[in-house]
Protein backbone atom coordinates (compact mmCIF):
# COMPACT_ATOMS: atom_id res chain seq x y z
CA UNK A 1 0.00 0.00 0.00
CA UNK A 2 2.93 2.34 0.76
CA UNK A 3 4.30 1.98 -2.96
CA UNK A 4 0.57 2.92 -4.31
CA UNK A 5 0.43 6.45 -1.62
CA UNK A 6 3.75 7.16 -3.05
CA UNK A 7 4.04 5.93 -6.69
CA UNK A 8 0.51 6.57 -8.08
CA UNK A 9 -1.03 9.51 -9.16
CA UNK A 10 -4.91 9.90 -10.63
CA UNK A 11 -6.28 12.50 -12.33
CA UNK A 12 -7.32 13.57 -16.37
CA UNK A 13 -5.72 13.29 -19.74
CA UNK A 14 -2.35 15.55 -19.08
CA UNK A 15 -1.38 18.04 -21.34
CA UNK A 16 2.27 17.64 -23.60
CA UNK A 17 4.15 19.80 -21.55
CA UNK A 18 2.76 18.47 -18.41
CA UNK A 19 3.93 14.79 -19.25
CA UNK A 20 7.21 16.08 -20.68
CA UNK A 21 8.05 17.56 -17.37
CA UNK A 22 7.03 14.58 -14.86
CA UNK A 23 8.41 12.43 -12.96
CA UNK A 24 6.27 9.49 -14.54
CA UNK A 25 7.93 6.27 -15.80
CA UNK A 26 4.41 4.70 -16.85
CA UNK A 27 0.97 6.41 -17.93
CA UNK A 28 -1.70 4.52 -18.32
CA UNK A 29 -5.05 5.70 -19.94
CA UNK A 30 -8.35 4.58 -19.15
CA UNK A 31 -10.23 6.68 -20.87
CA UNK A 32 -12.88 5.59 -23.74
CA UNK A 33 -10.59 8.11 -25.86
CA UNK A 34 -7.21 7.83 -26.70
CA UNK A 35 -5.78 11.74 -27.42
CA UNK A 36 -2.73 11.05 -29.75
CA UNK A 37 -0.57 13.80 -28.18
CA UNK A 38 -0.50 11.96 -24.63
CA UNK A 39 1.11 8.59 -25.96
CA UNK A 40 3.33 10.51 -28.53
CA UNK A 41 4.83 12.57 -25.98
CA UNK A 42 5.35 9.94 -23.12
CA UNK A 43 7.01 7.74 -25.99
CA UNK A 44 9.26 11.00 -26.85
CA UNK A 45 10.28 11.30 -23.81
CA UNK A 46 11.03 7.79 -22.31
CA UNK A 47 8.04 6.85 -20.72
CA UNK A 48 5.76 3.74 -21.15
CA UNK A 49 2.20 4.64 -22.02
CA UNK A 50 -0.17 2.47 -21.98
CA UNK A 51 -4.26 2.71 -22.91
CA UNK A 52 -7.23 0.32 -21.61
CA UNK A 53 -10.17 1.70 -22.81
CA UNK A 54 -13.13 1.50 -20.18
CA UNK A 55 -16.79 2.66 -21.06
CA UNK A 56 -17.25 6.08 -19.78
CA UNK A 57 -20.75 6.12 -20.23
CA UNK A 58 -22.33 2.80 -20.23
CA UNK A 59 -22.84 0.23 -17.68
CA UNK A 60 -20.61 -2.28 -19.25
CA UNK A 61 -16.60 -0.40 -18.44
CA UNK A 62 -14.89 -3.20 -19.47
CA UNK A 63 -13.43 -6.30 -16.99
CA UNK A 64 -10.46 -6.59 -19.59
CA UNK A 65 -9.63 -2.72 -19.66
CA UNK A 66 -9.06 -2.91 -15.98
CA UNK A 67 -7.41 -6.75 -15.73
CA UNK A 68 -5.11 -5.18 -18.01
CA UNK A 69 -3.85 -1.68 -16.09
CA UNK A 70 -4.13 -3.53 -12.77
CA UNK A 71 -1.41 -5.87 -14.12
CA UNK A 72 0.69 -2.60 -15.87
CA UNK A 73 0.50 -1.29 -12.12
CA UNK A 74 1.66 -4.70 -10.47
CA UNK A 75 4.71 -4.54 -12.87
CA UNK A 76 5.34 -0.82 -12.11
CA UNK A 77 5.22 -1.84 -8.20
CA UNK A 78 7.51 -4.79 -8.32
CA UNK A 79 9.92 -2.48 -10.46
CA UNK A 80 9.53 0.72 -8.02
CA UNK A 81 7.91 2.83 -11.27
CA UNK A 82 6.18 6.23 -10.80
CA UNK A 83 2.76 5.97 -12.52
CA UNK A 84 0.41 8.44 -13.50
CA UNK A 85 -3.59 6.83 -14.30
CA UNK A 86 -5.86 9.08 -15.82
CA UNK A 87 -9.40 8.78 -17.54
CA UNK A 88 -10.48 11.95 -19.43
CA UNK A 89 -11.58 14.05 -16.81
CA UNK A 90 -10.01 12.41 -13.77
CA UNK A 91 -13.48 11.08 -12.34
CA UNK A 92 -14.56 7.50 -13.37
CA UNK A 93 -10.74 6.53 -12.93
CA UNK A 94 -10.60 7.36 -9.40
CA UNK A 95 -13.89 5.40 -8.45
CA UNK A 96 -13.11 2.31 -10.08
CA UNK A 97 -9.68 1.77 -9.35
CA UNK A 98 -10.29 3.26 -5.36
CA UNK A 99 -12.35 -0.11 -5.60
CA UNK A 100 -10.73 -2.48 -7.50
CA UNK A 101 -7.33 -2.15 -5.19
CA UNK A 102 -9.25 -1.65 -2.07
CA UNK A 103 -10.93 -5.29 -2.64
Amino acid sequence: MKWLENNVVVGRFPLPQEIKNSNYDVLINVSDENIIYCSETAFKNNKQYYWFPLSEGLRDIGINSIYGSLQILHLCEINNLKVYLHCHAGQIVVKLFTIAIIT
